[in-house]
């Protein structure tokens, strides 16, 4: 057993207020991750006041959501190789500052440039790293039932989904839209610090990054990126990219039209924020159901099951022939989307083990996060082209139809990690 090993099991044993140590961590990550929900489920909501007040288009708006995710996909390695060699509240906390602060200065922008600065790129430096770090920290403090863990992690930025949409419709309702995001700005800075402060690596800070290059030798954190090029060049790596990829790119899609479709189906703003919180209940819900089922029944079936439920939550959605179809749509897309959310680290530890989970996990997070940002620009480019979604609905049921097929057909975790084992 290694020093990291045994330093992990006797901290294993210690207690906070009561709680193991390992369920006490997966608590403080799963607060801290209702604040990082705040942007990815509230932005949606500003889309339309601010595009109305400055008369953007929706691809114009859009390009603000591909700003942010192209940024943190360039950063997300970084963060998750630092996450290993540092513990993770050394980008938790400076993140959840610039995250505040990039919700304060947005309320005060008056052009297109300045919310692409602040919503794009500071915000995509925000969120680049926190997700990776917390949940694969989780991760890495659990040998028995990790994947419930992650999933309780997860229910953190579900949670978010629940209550940024319809507090932040009712802010703007009340207050306008700029103020509403200096109001959220503090109170996502107020949840994050507190609980962020508490998060760390099993057994401490190391003193080396526990990442290897392909040669067998230790790395400067530099070197992630070229370990990155020798994981891509592998197959079951190959899918497992691609198939979230895909999946991504609906997400973020969703995450950033739903309710501008909803509205321009006749249904009122508040009901569309109602309903993209009713989407965020389903979420949790998956996201805690599917972490715990794959300890059971194994990633690949879990995944599989999250995969068919989304398609049938776009198909309904696309449908969308009455109001109480609308409802089960987002319930049904809510809880596959969720529940496929702590899967991503799972099949990452799965194939390839726990020591380097951060960073393989941010190398797959390069791709999905890229994704996410041309999933939300091209929602708005097809509205534009089109003057509806229905053709976005229709690439995105394809492309998580790819997913479900590639889930199916994944490689043996025993093979890769064999395979793994041989290499370094």
């Amino acid at each position: 057993m290694s020093k990291a090993q045994e330093a992990q099991q006797l901290e294993s044993h210690q207690r906070f207020l009561g709680i193991p140590m390992p369920w006490a961590m997966t608590i403080m990550a799963a607060l801290s991750m209702i604040a990082f929900a705040a942007i990815f489920y509230s932005f949606g909501v500003f889309f339309k006041p601010m595009a109305n007040e400055f008369d953007f288009s929706r691809s114009a708006v859009s390009i603000t959501v591909l700003i942010r995710a192209m940024t943190s996909a360039v950063l997300v390695l970084p963060a998750g190789a630092l996450t290993d060699k540092y513990g993770p509240r050394w980008i938790v906390v400076p993140a959840l500052l610039l995250y505040g602060t990039s919700f304060v200065l947005t309320g005060r922008i008056d052009s297109l440039w300045q919310l692409y600065l602040v919503q794009g790129l500071l915000m995509g430096i925000a969120t680049a790293g926190p997700w990776m770090a917390t949940i694969t920290t989780v991760g890495k403090w659990h040998t028995k039932k990790a994947g419930l863990a992650m999933g309780i992690t997860a229910v953190g930025a579900a949670l978010g989904s629940v209550i940024f949409p319809s507090l932040s419709s009712l802010l703007i309702e009340a207050m306008g839209w700029r103020d509403a995001w200096a109001v959220l700005g503090i109170i996502v800075v107020s949840l994050g610090v507190p609980t962020a402060l508490f998060l760390r690596n099993p057994g401490g800070r190391r003193k080396e990054p526990e990442v290897r290059s392909a040669q067998g030798g230790r790395t400067d954190l530099l070197s992630a990126w070229r370990l990155f090029l020798s994981y891509i060049r592998q197959p079951i790596f190959q899918s497992i990219t691609i198939m979230f990829l895909l999946f991504y790119f609906s997400a973020a899609l969703i995450q950033s039209h739903f309710v501008n479709y909803a509205t321009d189906m006749r249904i009122a703003a508040v009901v569309a924020a109602a309903m993209a919180s009713v989407m965020g209940l389903s979420s949790l819900a998956g996201r805690l159901t599917m972490g715990a089922l794959s300890d059971i029944f194994g990633v690949r079936s879990s995944l599989a099951i999250c995969f068919a439920v989304t398609i049938m939550g776009l198909a309904l959605m696309a449908w969308g022939a009455s109001m109480a179809m609308i409802w089960v749509a987002v319930a049904l897309y809510g809880l596959g989307q969720g529940g496929e959310i702590p899967l991503v680290p799972a099949v990452v530890a799965e194939h390839y083990g726990k020591e380097r989970l951060s960073t393989i996990s941010g190398m797959v997070a390069v791709f999905t996060m890229a994704s996410t940002a041309f999933g939300a620009y091209s929602g708005g480019a097809i509205f534009d082209w089109t003057g509806g979604y229905f053709w976005a609905f229709v690439i995105m049921i394809a492309m998580v139809a790819t997913s479900l097929v590639m889930a199916l057909r994944l490689g043996t975790a025993s093979v890769t990690l064999r395979r793994q084992e041989q290499s370094s």
